[in-house]
């Protein structure tokens, strides 16, 4: 690997270099809690339950990280993904047994002000993806930062769709529209050099995974898929 111009302390979570000045360290967000049969849907139980031992409650909510990508070019700072966020009532904090620093604290424990990133990168608008964009006081929790999503997945989430409510916290969307607007995009797009948008569907209507390439000698690519 090459000498890291993150300055990546113990707080990552994992990092690596894909040459060429490229950087992607992981940041945890906390992790939280869902139902497991919502979310391996019509599979049945005795094909999964092996699979996720340790990892299923009492209540049968199956663990689950609020992983975020920093990636680091000589351009400048993308992060992907906000986790759930810090505007989080408690009956809602207990419901989903949400826990552990939102991505603000995160990022600053790894040695990253969330004033030097400078997109954000939204896989999809879903609640435990989206909510970090705030602070608590409803403040810009990047404030020279553009968010990126596409155009199907904004207009999908703020849509009066009755069946997109359990997903997308529409009241905090609407708070961050007119920002997170200025950042839609339509297909496939390069971001950032070496950092490139391609839209997945599937899991939401405006999925986009995020490929990272490294360049010289050695170079890797590297993919974050989001929910795909």
């Amino acid at each position: 690997l090459e000498s890291d111009p993150m300055a990546v302390n113990e707080s990552v979570d994992g990092s690596v270099g894909l040459g060429g000045g490229v950087r992607v360290g992981l940041i945890q967000a906390g992790t939280f809690r869902s139902d497991a049969g919502t979310l391996f849907g019509p599979v049945p139980w005795v094909l999964w339950n092996g699979l996720v031992d340790g990892e299923i409650d009492d209540k049968r909510r199956l663990l689950q990280a609020l992983n975020c990508l920093l990636i680091e070019t000589r351009s400048g700072r993308v992060l992907v993904e906000t986790g759930i966020g810090d505007r989080v009532d408690e009956k809602t904090r207990a419901m989903r047994s949400y826990e552990g620093e939102w991505i603000v604290p995160a990022l600053e424990a790894a040695g990253f002000p969330p004033e030097s990133v400078n997109i954000v990168a939204m896989s999809h608008l879903h609640f435990d993806h989206a909510g970090g964009l705030l602070r608590a006081n409803g403040d810009k929790a990047f404030p020279h930062a553009t968010i990126v999503a596409q155009r199907a997945e904004g207009e999908v989430a703020l849509s009066e769709n009755p069946r997109v409510v359990a997903s997308y916290v529409q009241p905090e969307l609407r708070l961050v529209e007119k920002w997170g607007k200025q950042g839609w995009l339509d297909g496939e797009h390069e971001i950032m050099p070496e950092v490139t948008v391609v839209p997945t569907g599937g899991h939401s209507s405006g999925h986009q995974a995020v490929i990272v390439r490294g360049s010289g000698n050695g170079a890797r690519t590297l993919a974050f898929f989001g929910d795909l």
